[in-house]
């Protein structure tokens, strides 16, 4: 198993700003198809790493159950998923194909910060 660890990333900078608020007008549907578009993507740089913070963030502000692909400060792109109510699930019946690395999130939290 391979995973990045995002320790530098300052939640509120420029660009996570930007992808906070781009998130927020998505529906529910749209941050999943942006979440299974990171997995098998093995690059990584700044940009990335606070595009995955904010999509977490995202995650966590709508209340999905995401405790199949991640949890507290870390998110799994193994694997695609989909959406049944608020709880994420794995988009196959049954992922034996496993793409991609582990990403954990480490910066400080996003919760309750304004995106102005």
């Amino acid at each position: 198993m391979i995973f990045f660890t995002i320790t530098n990333v300052k939640p509120m900078n420029e660009i996570t700003k930007k992808y906070l608020k781009e998130f927020e007008k998505k529906s529910d549907q749209e941050i999943v198809k942006l979440f299974n578009k990171q997995v098998g993507v093995p690059g990584w740089c700044t940009s990335r790493g606070c595009y995955i913070a904010a999509l977490h963030h995202e995650m966590e502000r709508r209340n999905f159950d995401f405790s199949k692909v991640g949890g507290k400060g870390r998110l799994s792109f193994r694997h695609e998923i989909k959406l049944d109510g608020k709880k994420i699930m794995y988009a196959s019946s049954s992922p034996e194909k496993t793409h991609g690395p582990d990403v954990i999130i480490v910066p400080p939290s996003l919760k309750n910060k304004q995106t102005k």
